[in-house]
């Protein structure tokens, strides 16, 4: 039974690291919306346009690196999620 115990708590463990790179995901696109929304105002003359264009293009780059890193997650948090509850299943199974 204390193995279950540890193997839950990481599992969960691994939940809550996901679910902050969700919302860093989350909020990293709200930032890219916004850079979006301030280099489609700027003219070409704007010597800070390029700064800004790279600036998003870093930004993108990041989400790319940020959304593999959630995919990547979530496959390793289902298996064992999946696992642990067809254990538990078969634990009730076998009380009943």
């Amino acid at each position: 039974m204390l193995c279950n115990s540890l193997r839950f708590k990481e599992i969960r463990s691994k939940e809550e690291n996901l679910s902050a790179l969700k919302k860093s995901r989350d909020s990293l696109a709200g930032r890219i919306d916004a850079q979006e929304r301030k280099v489609s105002k700027m003219k070409d003359e704007n010597k800070d346009l390029p700064t800004q264009r790279q600036r998003l293009r870093d930004m993108q780059q990041e989400m790319i690196g940020l959304e593999n890193t959630v995919l990547v997650d979530e496959t390793r948090c289902v298996l064992p999620l999946s696992l642990a509850f067809d254990s538990l299943a078969r634990c009730a199974r076998m009380r009943s």
